[in-house]
């Protein structure tokens, strides 16, 4: 189908996109020019909302996110929301988005992060088109890579840093920077409030109805093509990313195991959503029973997770990958301590 004949023929569908931002007065006004940028805006009738949801910010993310909006989408919206919540947590923002800010008519919901860069003028459209072409599915993940990609000539420490992200890769995995999903489907999810495995605690509520189900994969598709590109942190935010990555899957991999054993019949989104009303603290006291008094809480699948599978008789060209896995490895351990002490400290549950 060519540009002109989706311009003439949009696609009936509300869509609501959401952007969840903390401290991005740097990046959210690139971000949505790079979003104004999309043919999504003539493909789809009616004209998208779009929902900023600034949490916990203390610089001008919602002044230059407004500005943004006025001087690139004017006009072609069928709403814009800028709403500045003064507590933080994504959790908490995507709560809010999805159950209190955006239209309950919205059909698919597309988030994306407020730092990222899209790659060509037609991902936001391809996405929802790829997520709508197959009737199983209930959300469409980005691809992303990391703008050193692009760089012609990579330094030593630009591959390692690509080579580690190869290795990091999850297939049919939400990427919290970019996805969309069906919107009946996340009215029906609450997210733990807080929680620092946000991204990875949706996508195991999609992929196993609310934990009502056993895990079906088909449910998550994803793009083949590269969608975004995203800066990693700076060498000085690394260690904290990679703690609170580590923090995240191991407080995820307690909710799950306690969600499992309450064997209920039916989605678990509703009673999540009660739980955070009436029991605000409930996921830092669930994080303090599970790490109980043991001395090491953080679970050891995560210290080798880096390690490359290599066969019985490495070759030649396997040793780069070992080599990457090796100081990938070494640094997860360094990571684990540091992470395994926030988690008995008891405040993993709400770490940023």
């Amino acid at each position: 189908m060519t540009g002109a004949a989706r311009a003439s023929a949009p696609m009936a569908l509300t869509v609501t996109i959401a952007i969840i931002a903390r401290n991005e007065q740097a990046n959210i006004g690139a971000t949505i020019a790079s979003l104004a940028a999309q043919d999504l805006f003539t493909a789809v009738h009616p004209a998208p909302e779009l929902v900023v949801l600034a949490n916990g910010c203390t610089d001008r993310t919602v002044a230059v996110a407004e500005a943004a909006i006025a001087g690139q989408l004017s006009g072609r919206l069928a709403q814009a929301r800028v709403v500045d919540t003064p507590i933080g947590g994504k959790s908490r923002a995507w709560n809010m988005v999805v159950h209190e800010v955006a239209s309950p008519a919205a059909e698919v919901f597309l988030f994306l992060d407020a730092d990222i860069e899209l790659a060509g003028p037609d991902i936001c459209r391809a996405m929802i088109e790829q997520l709508l072409a197959q009737p199983t599915a209930v959300a469409c993940t980005g691809h992303p890579v990391k703008q050193i990609a692009r760089k012609r000539r990579k330094s030593a420490v630009d591959r390692l840093s690509l080579n580690v992200s190869e290795i990091n890769r999850h297939d049919r995995a939400i990427s919290g920077q970019l996805y969309c999903a069906r919107g009946e489907v996340l009215r029906d999810i609450w997210l733990p409030e807080p929680t620092p495995g946000e991204d990875g605690f949706l996508n195991a509520m999609v992929q196993t109805w609310g934990f009502s189900r056993p895990t079906d994969c088909d449910r998550v598709t994803q793009m083949d093509r590269v969608t975004h590109y995203y800066e990693p942190a700076p060498l000085g935010r690394v260690f904290a990313h990679e703690q609170r990555m580590v923090i995240g899957t191991t407080v995820n991999m307690w909710l799950f195991e306690h969600l499992m054993e309450l064997r209920a019949g039916e989605p678990l989104g509703p009673l999540i959503g009660a739980r955070n009303a009436s029991e605000p603290g409930w996921v830092g006291q669930l994080v303090s029973a599970r790490a109980g008094n043991r001395r090491w809480v953080v679970p050891r699948k995560l210290l080798f997770w880096r390690m490359p599978a290599i066969g019985p008789r490495p070759g030649l060209r396997d040793l780069p990958r070992l080599a990457v896995g090796l100081v990938a490895t070494a640094f997860s351990l360094v990571v684990a301590v540091a992470a395994n002490v926030r988690l008995k400290q008891g405040s993993a549950a709400g770490y940023w």
